[in-house]
């Protein structure tokens, strides 16, 4: 797989694992807090960043916005620091494994 398509997703990267990423040139990785992106910052800011928002489905299997993804409420700041700091931001939504809903 070509690392263009890779998503650096673990939720609580190391600074070996992002100096792992980038030298396999993986583009981009998730955040859902100020602490991973300043790590991202400090220790490779030409990470194209995913920001995590959590969405909870009650009817998923495996409800991941009880451990993944920031709140609406945590958003404008968390883009303020990304900014802050010169990262570049996209959004994603985890809604959960199993989950049946369709058109969102």
């Amino acid at each position: 797989m070509p690392p263009s398509r890779i998503i650096f997703a673990h939720p609580c990267k190391t600074r070996t694992d992002i100096e792992y990423a980038a030298e396999h040139h993986i583009e981009y990785t998730t955040f859902d807090t100020d602490s991973e992106l300043d790590k991202i910052a400090r220790f490779n800011p030409r990470f194209r960043c995913v920001l995590r928002i959590r969405a909870d489905d009650p009817d998923a299997r495996v409800p991941l916005g009880l451990k993944y993804g920031a709140s609406l409420e945590d958003v404008p700041s968390l883009l303020q620091h990304a900014q802050n700091l010169g990262l570049q931001v996209q959004k994603k939504v985890s809604l959960g494994s199993d989950n049946d809903r369709t058109g969102w």
